[in-house]
């Protein structure tokens, strides 16, 4: 007989959470960049962790679990910024930068490209 998946007891059941809630970390963003590094000229790495440590807190108090938040940004990550890094060479580099200016090379590269995008495709979707 299989085990249920524990959940901690003083959880809550899961609740949508209403909508002044959910734009609490922004505002907290918003003032902290606007007075923090408009006004005092502190550094806004300073002030963007200290808006992740408030936003972290809040999901503490609405009894999410760190895998939670964490998914949470993942999936709205993704969502919002599908993205593909393709790196052709170091235009530093003497023998890989002179590349890009051959013709044949473009062409090896271009369809490389279209290859792994549509491998990507065939895998995504079945």
């Amino acid at each position: 007989m299989a085990a249920e998946p524990e959940t901690p007891v003083d959880r809550a059941p899961r609740r949508p959470v209403p909508f002044g809630v959910a734009v609490l970390p922004l505002i907290a963003v918003a003032l902290l960049l606007g007075i923090g590094y408009g006004v005092y000229k502190i550094k806004p790495q300073v002030l963007l962790i200290a808006a992740a440590f408030l936003t972290g807190l809040l999901g503490a108090v609405l009894k999410f679990t760190w895998a939670e938040m964490e998914q949470g940004i993942v999936e709205s990550i993704r969502k919002a910024m599908p993205a593909i890094l393709i790196e052709g060479g170091y235009m530093s580099n003497p023998g890989e930068g002179g590349k890009i200016f051959d013709p044949a090379y473009r062409r090896q590269m271009a369809r490389a490209i279209v290859e792994g995008i549509l491998a990507y495709k065939r895998t995504v979707n079945g």
